[in-house]
């Protein structure tokens, strides 16, 4: 099983300390929010509420938050060609 991403690991993190929240609290898009139901690491309780659906992290969803951060993978950075030869810079006041 893969890391969480930045924006599931976010969710998880609003999610770790409640027992249950409500969906429309969580500030989440509607593909990540697929993607952490499809992964098993949020439940949802439908009930007859109208204010909405309740929302409450898994085991599974611990064990992921629990997962190290993925390091980021940086290019190293390219260098500038040297010039073909090394000049002085134009002498200014020999016009004078």
């Amino acid at each position: 099983m893969p890391p969480p991403n930045a924006r599931e690991r976010k969710a998880l993190e609003a999610l770790q300390f409640q027992e249950w929240e409500w969906k429309a609290q969580l500030y989440v898009g509607e593909k990540t929010f697929a993607s952490l139901s499809e992964k098993g690491w949020i439940a949802q309780f439908q009930g007859h509420n109208p204010d909405g659906d309740k929302i409450s992290i898994t085991d599974l969803g611990r064990a992921a938050l629990a997962m190290p951060k993925p390091m980021a993978v940086r290019k190293p950075t390219r260098l500038k060609e040297a010039p073909a030869r090394l000049t002085s810079p134009p002498n200014r006041l020999s016009g004078r």
